[in-house]
């Protein structure tokens, strides 16, 4: 099949090919800003989830006493 194609189209593929990723890649990079992501920022803190163990932790042991 690619034997059967003319040079001014095998362009105007590669050409529309590498037109089409870069318009998905902008799209998903804009679409990133509209439909942020679901995860929860604090998960990506790990100080902040030590220290929350930490005081549950203590806060389990003052229970205890």
């Amino acid at each position: 099949m690619i034997g059967s194609i003319r040079a001014t189209q095998r362009n105007r593929l590669t050409n529309s090919l590498f037109s089409s990723t870069f318009a998905i890649c902008f799209a998903l990079v804009g679409a990133n800003s509209l439909l942020p992501c679901p995860v929860d920022n604090v998960h990506g803190n790990d100080s902040v989830i030590d220290e929350r163990i930490a005081r549950q932790q203590e806060a389990m042991k003052n229970r205890d006493n």
